[in-house]
């Protein structure tokens, strides 16, 4: 019986991560858009200090933590996951051009599907930071 159990729950929840990774856009499934630890990279005419001083409705709703290289944020308890951590470091800087690394990770290690909420979170940081350019 805890065997039928664990199958109809594993379909149950693989499904619905299908599902979510769909809505997100993703036509195709990889390992890289599976995981819970998502990361891109891109480029962006605007500085670090702009990233912050021009908040967003999207990053005001988390907690902003400024470090050395980068920002901290840090998203709310939800039922698709406890809390996600989301970093945005500033790798290079060449006059106005910046490079910058999006991870986006949950807090809680264990976290083995959280439904594609940090592929959304990398994915709305990106378009935050280039509406801001």
């Amino acid at each position: 019986m805890t065997f039928l159990f664990g199958i109809t729950m594993s379909l149950i929840l693989v499904s619905f991560h299908r599902y979510r990774l769909k809505k997100n856009g993703i036509q195709k499934i990889t390992a890289e858009n599976v995981g819970v630890n998502q990361r891109r990279s891109l480029k962006s005419k605007s500085s670090k200090s702009q990233l912050i001083k021009k908040p967003d409705p999207i990053i005001g709703k988390m907690k902003m933590t400024e470090t050395e290289n980068g920002i901290l944020l840090k998203t709310g308890m939800t039922w698709k996951s406890w809390v996600e951590e989301i970093k945005i470091i500033q790798q290079a800087n060449e006059e106005y051009d910046f490079d910058y690394q999006i991870t986006s990770r949950p807090n809680l290690i264990t976290t083995l599907v959280d439904y594609a909420k940090n592929l959304e979170n990398v994915d709305k940081i990106e378009k935050v930071i280039k509406n801001i350019a």
